[in-house]
């Protein structure tokens, strides 16, 4: 009978988390030689999340690896999360998965049982991707390590990257953040089981419905938010597309148990290594440091960061929510640098409408007339955009808010007088207003 092992006691950092920073690797690459091929459309000097090969007019081959150290003590999750994490690269793309190699570093202490068990949790991460394993390569070492070698297959015109967002488009991420912090916290038993079991289970599950809904609209640029953290990526979004990305901090979902770690400076190394990568690109304005610190975060298996075009992002979004993919929409745009002003740029994406004591039956009517006048409004719970009604699981709180595009406003200001609401505000002046039940 084998003893057991905490894997993570084993690693001395875990997930992305130990990942090498963008910064330093950048440098470590600069001035090797390399053939060039007209083929080879994005090759590692492009900081992307793969390389793609022309194979034929319909075909491109993705090619990518990535493993880590244990991140959780279960075996068979440790592997399929880092399976997940692999394949993500082809998602991120576009691509779809098809065949991939095991790699595997089996520490002194680990029995057959514990490594057959992360090899379990690898194909069966593959086998709801798709993908097929078809060998790989197994080593003893000091420290745990696993991942894939994955190679996929995309049309050459559909490839994804991370450098092509255009001014206008809309942000939308798959994921909430926090992962790298309170995987920190677990070492030090700082965080409930419950919690943790929910972010497992974030970690687990496959971009593959994410991609699969993207490829179906207009998304000009795409990256998975993993070991460099939202603003890591994000910078390089920015850099390779030049253009400037305004993020609207209360929008994005940070988890909050996550939040209150970071308060206390319970941090990941990543983290810092991030910050060193980024910060000198990002104006974090009067943001919370610890929010700061959430931006930063290193993310194992993270979510999807897309560019949608505007005229294609609330359809994206609620097919997204229709399929749980629990997208987050940030209210706001990516810019020419030389645009400038945030607060006009902000203002020009959508205009926050709060619907006082409006009770469910109310509210889905109101969205169906919505619908019919042509009109797709966002919901917002507490600032954070959870997707489009009607669903038969939702409950509703007496009031609502919703964002509506600036050009139909004065439509859905006519629909809502029409059904009885009204408001105390300046219907001139924009911003955020208040509609209130008549009588």
């Amino acid at each position: 009978m084998e003893t057991e092992v905490k894997l993570t006691k084993l690693a001395s950092c875990a997930g992305c988390g130990a990942k090498m920073g963008a910064g330093t690797l950048a440098k470590m690459l600069e001035g090797f030689k390399a053939h060039s091929d007209p083929r080879l459309i994005v090759g590692y000097d492009k900081s992307d999340d793969a390389s793609v090969y022309v194979l034929d007019d319909n075909t491109a081959l993705i090619q990518t690896t990535d493993f880590f150290p244990p991140i959780v003590d279960d075996p068979y999750l440790y592997g399929k999360i880092a399976a997940t994490n692999a394949l993500s690269d082809v998602y991120a793309m576009g691509g779809e998965p098809k065949l991939a190699l095991n790699i595997l570093c089996a520490a002194e202490g680990m029995g057959d049982e514990t490594v057959r068990q992360i090899l379990r949790g690898g194909y069966d991460a593959a086998f709801d991707a798709g993908a097929i394993i078809t060998g790989g390569h197994t080593i003893r070492g000091a420290e745990p390590i696993y991942g894939l070698a994955v190679s996929g297959f995309v049309h050459p015109e559909k490839v994804l990257t991370n450098s092509s967002a255009k001014p206008g488009d809309v942000l939308i991420l798959t994921k909430p953040l926090g992962v790298g912090i309170l995987t920190t916290g677990a070492k030090a038993d700082m965080v409930e089981q419950e919690v943790m079991d929910r972010i497992y289970a974030q970690m687990a599950t496959l971009n593959k419905t994410a991609r699969d809904i993207m490829v179906q609209y207009d998304v000009h640029s795409c990256t998975d938010v993993t070991g460099f953290g939202l603003l890591g990526h994000s910078y390089e979004m920015a850099q390779g597309s030049d253009t400037e990305i305004i993020l609207n901090v209360d929008s994005i979902d940070l988890i909050e148990e996550a939040v209150e770690l970071a308060r206390m400076g319970i941090l990941p190394a990543g983290m810092y290594r991030n910050r060193r990568f980024a910060q000198h690109a990002v104006d974090a304005g009067d943001t919370e440091l610890a929010k700061q610190d959430m931006l930063y975060d290193p993310q194992t298996a993270g979510g999807l960061l897309m560019a949608v075009a505007p005229e294609d992002a609330d359809a994206l979004f609620g097919l997204a929510k229709i399929h749980r993919v629990l997208p987050l929409v940030y209210q706001t745009v990516y810019a020419a640098p030389q645009l400038g002003d945030t607060a006009a740029i902000r203002s020009a994406v959508r205009r926050q409408v709060m619907l006082q004591t409006v009770k469910t039956a109310e509210f889905l009517e109101l969205y169906e007339r919505f619908r019919a006048e042509g009109i797709a409004p966002i919901v917002v719970k507490g600032m954070h955009c959870r997707g489009l009604y009607p669903q038969p699981d939702l409950r509703l709180s007496d009031d609502e808010d919703i964002l509506i595009p600036p050009e139909a406003f004065e439509k859905a200001h006519r629909i809502l007088t029409d059904f009885g609401m009204y408001t105390k505000d300046d219907f001139d002046i924009g911003g955020e207003l208040d509609y209130y039940r008549t009588g």
